[in-house]
């Protein structure tokens, strides 16, 4: 029994001396902690070394097996950790967009839905949006408003236009619903009045176009009309009933006939066409 625990002792000496309880890299990269610590401790006996100017103790620690073991293994470590952390942000990164992208598709999804129903909402209910909207955009039922606000108010001035069979009883409809404080009825109502003037302005050139045009395509046609116009206005002239010779040259007939003549380069009643 003396001579085993001899031999432990001597054994256990052994190991103090040579350093056997060293631990390697593999031991390391599998206790983070430990040679996170075992590298602190080395740096600082490096870092003490070289601040004495003991090149002997310097390199003897830098060239330590178990320090250059902790090094190496913490380098592993934060490399794995590094690149476990850009993995992990490459996943979360991914997550967002996918998250945005279907945030995009349920907001354009939802604006589509707006427009549809937005489009056939009496326009009263339509029109209630502009306070809660103003000028933002943002939500999917605030831009289908400010998309459509324009169609559908142009809708709502042609719906008025429409129940009326003309200017004159449509601007009795304006007397009426603009009497005392002006709102949007009132607005519309004056629109649908100045719209349904400029249509039929546009109507009546229109039609006066072509009936100039068949005048001027069938110079007989013109010459007949014309000279109608020119004996019946010198007629009334000889008999100096002036007004009643001004009506005739501003009959409608006669106006045709005289802007017809013009392309011709007759620009006064002087004389017939021959």
């Amino acid at each position: 029994m003396k001579t085993f625990g001899k031999v432990l002792l001597g054994t256990f000496t052994v190991f103090l001396l040579t350093g056997c309880f060293e631990n390697d890299k593999e031991y390391y990269l599998k206790h983070p902690d430990e040679a996170e610590s075992k590298f602190k401790e080395c740096d600082a006996e490096l870092a003490k070394a070289a601040i004495l100017g003991d090149k002997e103790a310097f390199e003897k620690k830098q060239n330590n097996a178990e320090c250059k073991a902790a090094r190496e293994a913490r380098k592993e470590i934060r490399e794995v950790k590094y690149e476990m952390e850009q993995k992990k942000r490459e996943i979360e990164r991914a997550k967002r967009a996918e998250e945005e992208k279907q945030k995009r598709i349920a907001w354009e999804k939802e604006y589509q839905q707006q427009l549809k129903s937005l489009a056939s909402v009496p326009y009263a209910d339509f029109n209630k949006l502009g306070d809660e909207c103003g000028f933002s955009s943002r939500s999917p039922q605030c831009k289908a408003y400010h998309q459509l606000r324009s169609s559908r108010y142009d809708k709502e001035v042609e719906s008025i236009i429409a129940q009326y069979k003309d200017i004159e009883e449509l601007n009795t409809y304006k007397g009426e619903v603009c009497k005392g404080f002006q709102d949007l009825r009132c607005r519309i109502a004056r629109d649908a009045v100045n719209r349904a003037e400029s249509i039929a302005r546009e109507k009546a050139r229109k039609a006066e176009k072509e009936e100039i045009d068949t005048l001027v395509n069938n110079k007989e046609q013109l010459k007949e009309v014309y000279n109608s116009c020119y004996h019946e206005m010198t007629d009334l002239r000889k008999k100096q009933k002036w007004q009643e010779a001004s009506k005739v040259t501003n009959s409608r007939k006669c106006m045709i006939a005289g802007k017809a003549a013009q392309k011709f380069g007759i620009y006064t009643w002087t004389s017939p066409i021959k």
